[in-house]
C-alpha cells in the first residue's frame, strides 16, 4: 500500500521530470548536450514511466499511426534510405506532437498543483531564455539571425547557445505564446490577479516578437490575433465589423508599413519590410516579397504538381535543392510526399490538437483556442517547423495548460 509520504515523492519525481522534458525544449543550451534523436529516446522513456498510465499505448498509436504514410513515403523519396528517410521524419513528428501526449497525460492526473508548478516552472524557463537573448540583442540586434543563418560559424552559434541566447526556435514560440495569451485574455471576463499576469506576460511577449528581426513571425503573430477576433464575431453585424476594420487596416498597410519601416531604420526587419513594401505596392520584384524564398516555393509547388500523388524522389538535382530551399515544411511535405504525404502529416497534429482541446475547455469555447492552430498552418506553411521544439512545446502544453488553469471546464 502506498502512503502518503510516497505518494509525495511519486508526486515530486513526476514534476522534476517533466520539467526535466521541458528544459530539453526551452534551453537553448540542452541542444548542445542533447541531440535530436536522443530527445525522441528520452521522451518515449518518459512517456512510458509516466504517462502510459494516464494515456494507453493505444491511444498514442492512434495519433502517431497516422504518421506512418507520411514516413513511408519519405524512406522512398529520400531513396529508400531508412535512417533518413523514415527514422528521421518519424523522430521529428514525434518529438513535435509528444508535448501533446505529455499535456493530455498531465490533465488526466488531475492535479492542481503539479498542473500549476508544471506550468508556470515551463513558462519561467521561457522568460530566462528570452531575457538573456534579449540582453544579448543588446549587443547585436541580429543575434536571432546569426543564430538561424546557416552560414554562422558553429563554435560561435554554440557559445551564444551555452549562454542561453535563443533563435528561430525561442523566437516563433514567443509568437505562438503570443496568440495563445491574446486568445485566453479574452477569455478571461474577470479581472483578478490571474488575468493581470496574463496580460503583463502578453506585452512582453509581443515585445519580444517586435524584437526578434523576423518579418514572417511578426506578419503572423498579429494575424492569428486578429483570427481571435473574427472567429469570436457571433452576429453578422460583428461579422460585418470584423470585416470592414479588416479591410481598413489592409487599405492603410502601407502607411503602416512605412511607419514600421521609419520605427526600426537600419534594421533587417526595415529592409525586409521595404522591399515587400515594393514588390506588394508596385516598385520592385514580386519575389521580393521574402527575397528569393518565393521563387523557390514556385519551385516546389510546380514539383508537387509533377506527382501529386505521392511525391517525388529529392536524393537527386534539381529536386533536393528545391526541398531543401522552398523554407516551408508544408510545402516540403507536398512536394515530396504528394496529397497522401500532406494528409498523413496534417491528419496526425489535428488528431493530437482534437484530443487536447476536447480535454482542456468547454466545447463553445473551442474556437477560441483555433487562433493558435492557425498561427501553426501558418508557421508551417512559411518556415520549416520539423526540428522547432520550442514551439510546440508551448502549443500543446504550456498555452493548453493556462486555458485549464484560468479557463476551467464546467464540470470540473
Amino acid at each position: 500500500m502506498i502512503g502518503p509520504q510516497q505518494d509525495k515523492s511519486v508526486s515530486v519525481v513526476y514534476v522534476a521530470s517533466t520539467l526535466l522534458i521541458a528544459a530539453f525544449y526551452l534551453f537553448p543550451q540542452m541542444s548542445i548536450l542533447i541531440r535530436f534523436d536522443q530527445i525522441a529516446y528520452l521522451s518515449a522513456l518518459y512517456y512510458v514511466c509516466f504517462v502510459a498510465k494516464q494515456v494507453n499505448v493505444s491511444k498514442v498509436a492512434s495519433i502517431i499511426l497516422y504518421a506512418i504514410p507520411f514516413c513511408l513515403l519519405m524512406f522512398v523519396a529520400k531513396g529508400y534510405n531508412f535512417k533518413y528517410g523514415f527514422l528521421h521524419n518519424f523522430m521529428g513528428v514525434w518529438n513535435l506532437i509528444i508535448p501533446s501526449v505529455i499535456c493530455v497525460g498531465l490533465f488526466l492526473r488531475n492535479h492542481p498543483r503539479e498542473l500549476f508548478i508544471i506550468t508556470w516552472g515551463a513558462i519561467t524557463m521561457l522568460t530566462i531564455t528570452c531575457v538573456t537573448t534579449l540582453t544579448a540583442m543588446g549587443d547585436s540586434a541580429n543575434v536571432m539571425r546569426e543564430l538561424t543563418a546557416g552560414t554562422t560559424d558553429e563554435n560561435y552559434a554554440n557559445a551564444l547557445r551555452e549562454q542561453g541566447v535563443g533563435g528561430f526556435g525561442i523566437a516563433y514560440a514567443m509568437g505562438a505564446f503570443t496568440v495563445g495569451l491574446f486568445a485566453l485574455f479574452r477569455q478571461m471576463k474577470k479581472w483578478n490577479i490571474g488575468k493581470f499576469v496574463i496580460l503583463i506576460f502578453l506585452v512582453f511577449s509581443f515585445y519580444f516578437v517586435t524584437q526578434a528581426q523576423f518579418t514572417t513571425l511578426l506578419i503572423i503573430t498579429v494575424v492569428g490575433a486578429a483570427t481571435s477576433y473574427f472567429l469570436d464575431a457571433r452576429t453578422w453585424l460583428q461579422k460585418l465589423k470584423v470585416v470592414v476594420i479588416t479591410g481598413i487596416i489592409i487599405s492603410l498597410m502601407p502607411v503602416i508599413v512605412q511607419i514600421v519601416i521609419a520605427l526600426y531604420e537600419d534594421s533587417t526587419i526595415a529592409a525586409r519590410l521595404s522591399r515587400m513594401s515594393d514588390s506588394l505596392w508596385g516598385n520592385g520584384d514580386a519575389s521580393d516579397i521574402s527575397g528569393q524564398r518565393s521563387i523557390y516555393q514556385l519551385n516546389a509547388y510546380n514539383l508537387f504538381l509533377e506527382s501529386p500523388i505521392w511525391g517525388n524522389n529529392i536524393t537527386k538535382q534539381p529536386n533536393a535543392f528545391t526541398y531543401l530551399a522552398c523554407h516551408s515544411t508544408l510545402l516540403a511535405v507536398a512536394c515530396s510526399t504528394g496529397i497522401i504525404g500532406i494528409w498523413s502529416y496534417l491528419k496526425t497534429f489535428y488528431t493530437a490538437f482534437k484530443n487536447e482541446i476536447n480535454l482542456i475547455i468547454d466545447p463553445n469555447l473551442h474556437t477560441s483556442y483555433y487562433p493558435v492552430a492557425i498561427y501553426y498552418l501558418l508557421f508551417a506553411f512559411l518556415n520549416p517547423i520539423d526540428t522547432v521544439t520550442e514551439a510546440a512545446w508551448l502549443i500543446f502544453v504550456i498555452i493548453p495548460s493556462l486555458f485549464r488553469l484560468y479557463i476551467p471546464k464546467s464540470n470540473d
